[in-house]
């Protein structure tokens, strides 16, 4: 077993073997750190979770594309996100997503909560094959955890890393609107495209991708089943 302590974070990793995970990430920690230059001194303030009856690696591309976005996350693309200047891109530990934050006369939340964060971005970087951290304007950081239990059923754990143990007002309302919108609305696609699985009636089909590799583009799938094939090779 290797344990590690990433930017304050304890990973737990049961492989002895396994790289360290701060050099499987290191070309995420200069903008984690420029984003939320305080996280080693953050602490746990909150958790959801879900277990979703569907197969990890359909819960990791519902994660990694956004041309869902738009349709499904209404609360999140409208006062959090930009769709239409969303990207993702592939990288060696995983896919990196970013987007330009709402300004302030659209924003769902007010973005001043660690006043030495920025507030001008929302970065998420995921870390192939079953963790993510996420920063939301205002250096307000949340990770994902991935655990595959069986083949159609996954429990997600979301949590929530912040100045001080118990949220402030701001903190608590966009951990408050995270858990009953994006989260919650993640949950039944997710479900149903597992159901169409295993339902015999999916086989293959193209992937469409654009040379902009906007938010409709399903690229990040395409970089998501070439870290799997490589770690199944």
């Amino acid at each position: 077993m290797r344990l590690e302590i990433f930017m304050g974070l304890i990973l737990v990793n049961l492989d002895p073997q396994a790289r360290p995970f701060a050099e499987i990430a290191a070309a995420a920690i200069p903008e984690i750190q420029d984003y939320a230059p305080n996280l080693g001194n953050y602490h746990h303030a909150a958790r959801t979770e879900r277990q979703a009856k569907a197969n990890w690696k359909v819960v990791a591309e519902n994660f990694n594309e956004c041309y869902h976005c738009a349709v499904v996350h209404k609360t999140l693309t409208t006062g959090v996100v930009d769709p239409d200047a969303y990207r993702t891109r592939g990288h060696s530990y995983g896919i990196r997503h970013v987007s330009p934050a709402r300004p302030d006369e659209r924003k769902s939340y007010s973005y001043v909560a660690d006043p030495t964060a920025k507030t001008d971005k929302f970065l998420t970087w995921w870390f192939f094959p079953l963790f993510a951290l996420q920063i939301y304007p205002g250096g307000i950081v949340n990770t994902y955890r991935w655990k595959p239990l069986s083949v159609n059923q996954t429990k997600i754990e979301v949590d929530w890393w912040l100045p001080e143990a118990t949220p402030n007002a701001v903190e608590a309302e966009i951990i408050h609107q995270h858990r009953t919108t994006t989260f919650a609305e993640d949950g039944p696609i997710v479900d149903s495209v597992q159901r169409g699985l295993e339902s015999g009636g999916f086989d293959t089909g193209p992937l469409l991708v654009d040379a902009g590799c906007t938010s409709q583009s399903e690229h990040p799938i395409m970089a998501f089943l070439s870290q799997y094939r490589d770690a199944m090779a």
